[in-house]
């Protein structure tokens, strides 16, 4: 089917369509549909109200049999895809999407959430997201099976989920309202990693708000519209000064690298090309070896663009009494529950510096920052978006390390209520 459809046979059919067949909704059981035989498949068609629909038929024994319309499908709206319609006239992936941030009305200080829901024939009302959050972790029956409502919301965001389970579960009611919206169509997810990235980095740089998505996806972003977004909230920054002589140590490191506990490092090679990742396994099973998943997912991570000489620690917070003994024999499940206490804390410093990294690298490249002579370019796909404001301290301080150039940056005041009690923000479209 899609080597037929924009074929010269498809387009002399559908030209020719209206002699043949009657465009009544209500008329089907009167007329036989048109059918074509292609590549040995034999298909029904049919236009009703100038929207072609398509059937493939079944051949049982030396019959082709057709079962009517009951079960007839759609094909989807845009000319070169035969994918078949679920809802309206465009198929899952030219559908009208829609980014939503929604904003819980009842929380102090503000608490947000980024959503993106299924394809929509028509924008979403705020009465079915909060239907859709209410279902969040209601048991129902279906097929005979019982399943956990809210499994949308709960594959984009499990804080957002867990946020309105606990909340219901404590007895205390949320109102969330939309209070920006980004709609768009076939555009390579673009306009959904632009938002998420902006949207993260603006919370996370004024601070005043929770933002309850922590995967932030990034890959196919716009980082000239993320730039302007912040520029529109007050977040803006340039290039500053070349250092003359660049510190070959990384600020976020103070002694010597306990690579059996949780570490920062970042890749970074002569083509400006830079990585920054967590390593957080206790075992070192050999040299130059990053978190587990990197085996078998390198091309993914963005690892793939460095050699092992080209690692560098780059933070590990202060590495208390209780754990200075473990090397790469110890098992992390023979700690004790104080010795769990202070990794699990060392963990979350070094995820939180993972995160700093990656905001300072994608900066690098909104403002065309050079180095050795290349324009910077990240190759991690994602970050973790972090709770609470970042340290613009460390950020300047990670920055001059990275590209041996300060930055100048200005974050304003933080995000706050209005009037309407809506977090004041300026979207762009």
């Amino acid at each position: 089917m899609s080597d037929f459809w924009g074929s010269d046979e498809q387009k002399n059919l559908t030209n020719g369509w209206a002699t043949h067949v009657k465009k009544s909704k209500t008329d089907t059981e009167k007329f036989t549909p048109i059918q074509v035989f292609y590549k040995e498949i034999k298909v029904a068609m049919q236009v009703v109200d100038g929207l072609l629909r398509v059937v493939k038929m079944e051949k049982v024994g030396h019959e082709w049999k057709f079962n009517g319309w009951a079960g007839r499908q759609q094909k989807c709206s845009m000319s070169t895809c035969t994918s078949a319609c679920h809802g309206g006239n465009f198929c899952d992936a030219h559908s009208t999407k829609e980014v939503l941030l929604l904003q819980d009305m009842r929380a102090t200080p503000p608490i947000l959430a980024l959503l993106a829901p299924s394809a929509t024939t028509t924008p979403y009302t705020e009465g079915e997201i909060r239907t859709k959050l209410g279902d969040c972790g209601i048991k129902k029956m279906r097929g005979g099976k019982v399943v956990v409502g809210g499994s949308e919301v709960r594959h984009q965001s499990i804080q957002l989920y867990d946020y309105v389970v606990k909340k219901r579960t404590d007895k205390e009611e949320t109102f969330f309202r939309i209070i920006g919206r980004w709609s768009y169509q076939d555009d390579n997810n673009k306009v959904h990693d632009s938002v998420f990235l902006g949207v993260s980095l603006l919370v996370m740089l004024k601070g005043g708000a929770t933002l309850l998505n922590s995967r932030i996806l990034f890959r196919f972003a716009d980082l000239v519209w993320v730039k302007s977004f912040l520029n529109e909230n007050c977040v803006t920054f340039n290039k500053g000064e070349e250092l003359a002589d660049g510190s070959t140590n990384p600020p976020g490191v103070s002694g010597e690298i306990n690579r059996s506990l949780p570490y920062v490092y970042i890749g970074r090679n002569d083509e400006a090309e830079f990585y920054a990742g967590v390593e957080t396994q206790i075992v070192i099973r050999s040299s130059g070896v990053k978190a587990i998943y990197h085996d078998t997912t390198v091309a993914e991570t963005g690892m793939d663009h460095f050699e092992e000489d080209e690692d560098q620690p780059i933070f590990q917070s202060h590495i208390p009494t209780l754990l200075q003994h473990v090397n790469g024999s110890i098992k992390r499940s023979e700690f004790s529950p104080e010795e769990e206490d202070e990794f699990l804390k060392m963990e979350n410093a070094a995820n939180n510096y993972e995160t700093l990294a990656h905001s300072a690298i994608k900066i690098g490249e909104m403002v065309g920052q050079t180095y050795k002579g290349a324009l910077v370019k990240g190759t991690h796909k994602q970050m973790t978006h972090i709770d609470g404001a970042i340290n613009i301290d460390d950020l300047k301080s990670i920055y001059a390390f990275l590209f041996e150039t300060n930055l100048v940056i200005s974050e304003g005041s933080q995000l706050e209520k209005g009037q309407d009690q809506k977090v004041v923000m300026n979207f762009v479209v």
